[in-house]
């Protein structure tokens, strides 16, 4: 016999009963989010003012942000209808956040006008709730800064307090900087620095991301985006050292990595670019005074200067990629004076793919060293495919101890050069597959074959 089933509610005179109704549904919901919540913000909780508890709930039911331990901007003003300057409601949400040490601010779907400068201090996680399609920041194009992030004091802490923004929009129009990370004042920070499903819309020569004396900088699946052909720049990078950019969208820009190096600084060293898709630029990576660069497995698209470019950089792989060329270089590797000394090179360019647009242009891989005494050294261009170069396939200037091997070049035209040195006798070439000549006196020279021509 069947245990007799349990009345779902008791008389009208005692307290409900309802183990399966949505009561007992909202308290598990309940106890599931405050559990979550409590993980996520490490027991922290924010103690809203008098005025703020007065406030009405926010759109969640009976649960406001206040129950969730996150400061939301609406709470503070913020109307997100677009044309009402919501940076004071903005700049009160981050500063209570830091006050209070609650350190996740959330931004509700909406459009945002900043008129001002907004300041954010480490720790912070700005997060927008819509995603980029609808939690979007408008930055006012006279502003030189959008937002200003950066650790609370210059006190050297290890591991650095996070400064992370997820899943927000940025619009602006002007030429300074949308994000800015600037640790200028301290030695050597190793921050928690995390950018991640952002969208950036650029509507002139501004930037979107900058990054002065940065350790460990992520930026992940991101979309930058430029309104005007060859302005822009995605991200900006100054004395920041091992930085990561994987899986990001770049599209109708200037540049798209930007790296400098750091003042009174020989080189800037770490940073590593992997599977990222970069289309309509003039140069795609550029970095002038890098080290330990490793780039892998991007599709680097359309440069019409070139699609990567490195200046007195050294101890790098560039391999697997995509390179698209629309009347530039493929890779560009120069010295430079003064700051060139022996140690430019040691560069692995290997397993790409070279495909050229236009019949014309410099050549599809370019090593110039400034002069005889500052040379670009020790570089391995091996197993790559070329197609449809211009005037030159390979051209080295200035460039000693290179070996140029299994790669297979095909012109655009004839009358093209496949491979040329002006360095006598430094260099190594073999094993290529080439239509072109081989024009390179003095140096080791073996097994270079002409291409086939497909049968009529």
């Amino acid at each position: 016999m069947s245990a007799p089933r349990m009345p779902e509610r008791a008389p009208s005179s005692g307290t409900a009963i309802d183990p399966t109704g949505d009561q007992a549904r909202w308290s598990r919901r309940a106890a599931l989010a405050g559990i979550g919540t409590a993980a996520l913000l490490g027991g922290v909780s924010w103690t809203a003012t008098a005025a703020q508890a007065a406030e009405p709930a926010t759109g969640h039911g009976d649960v406001t942000s206040k129950d969730l331990n996150v400061v939301n901007v609406r709470d503070f003003g913020a109307t997100g209808n677009g044309s009402t300057d919501d940076s004071r409601a903005f700049q009160n949400a981050f500063d209570a956040a830091a006050s209070s040490g609650v350190v996740v601010v959330v931004v509700p779907p909406g459009t945002y006008a900043i008129a001002s400068t907004l300041a954010a201090k480490a720790p912070i996680r700005i997060v927008g709730l819509g995603g980029w399609s609808s939690s979007e920041l408008v930055i006012d194009a006279s502003l030189s800064v959008g937002i200003s992030l950066q650790q609370a004091s210059t006190a050297e802490i290890y591991p650095g307090p996070a400064m992370q923004l997820i899943d927000l929009s940025f619009s602006y129009s002007g030429t300074g900087n949308i994000l800015a990370f600037d640790e200028s004042a301290l030695r050597s920070p190793f921050q928690d620095t995390l950018v991640s499903g952002c969208r950036f819309l650029l509507g002139a020569n501004g930037t979107a991301i900058s990054s002065v004396n940065q350790r460990s900088l992520m930026v992940t699946e991101c979309q930058f985006l430029g309104k005007q052909s060859g302005q822009g720049t995605a991200i900006r990078l100054n004395d920041s050292d091992n930085t990561t950019i994987q899986q990001n969208v770049f599209y109708h820009l200037g540049y798209c990595v930007y790296g400098v190096r750091g003042q009174n600084r020989t080189f800037d060293a770490g940073i590593i670019m992997m599977t990222n898709s970069m289309s309509s630029f003039t140069e795609g990576v550029y970095l002038d005074g890098w080290e330990t660069v490793q780039a892998i497995g991007n599709m680097i698209d359309g440069g019409t200067t070139s699609c990567v470019h490195l200046i007195d950089g050294y101890h790098s792989i560039i391999a697997n990629n995509y390179l698209g060329i629309s009347g530039g270089n493929g890779l560009l590797m120069e010295t430079s004076s003064p700051f060139g000394t022996k140690f430019e090179g040691q560069v692995q360019f290997t397993g790409n793919y070279l495909n050229h647009y236009l019949a014309t242009g410099p050549a599809s891989i370019q090593l110039s060293g400034v002069n005889a005494q500052r040379p670009i050294d020790q570089v391995n261009i091996v197993d790559n495919i070329v197609n449809g170069y211009g005037q030159y396939g390979v051209q080295l200037t200035n460039a000693q101890n290179v070996r140029v091997a299994g790669n297979t070049l095909r012109a655009s035209a004839s009358g093209s050069v496949s491979i040329s040195d002006t360095t006598p006798g430094k260099n190594y070439i073999y094993d290529n597959i080439v239509d072109g000549p081989v024009q390179a006196e003095g140096d080791v020279q073996r097994d270079n074959w002409s291409l086939v021509p497909f049968p009529a």
